[in-house]
């Protein structure tokens, strides 16, 4: 299994592209650019110093949904997000993983 270093720029982001953003705003997560724009936490469990489990629900005017995920604090400007895998039946490894940098203003 290889590792893979991301080597992130320090502090938050000067510009941030508005089309592709998460906002976080209590239990609501509201993403641009996605066909759900809006996610409300359903359960939150700490599984450390600085990570959570994370179960949200999503409605897009056609299907109810819910998404599991694990979100890391990496440090003040940078998240990580990983989703579970959507099917257990196949062990293919954990699911797509997005980093994300905070937003100066």
């Amino acid at each position: 299994m290889s590792t893979c270093v991301v080597i992130w720029p320090s502090g938050p982001a000067k510009s941030c592209n508005p089309k592709k953003s998460a906002n976080f705003k209590g239990p609501t997560r509201l993403d641009t650019g996605t066909s759900a724009p809006e996610y409300k936490n359903v359960s939150v469990t700490r599984n450390g110093a600085n990570e959570w489990k994370i179960v949200d629900t999503f409605y897009t005017l056609q299907i109810w949904g819910r998404v599991s995920f694990s979100l890391r604090v990496l440090d003040s400007d940078h998240i990580e997000i990983q989703y579970d895998r959507i099917s257990q039946a196949e062990d293919r490894g954990p699911g797509k993983v997005f980093l994300l940098r905070r937003c100066e203003s």
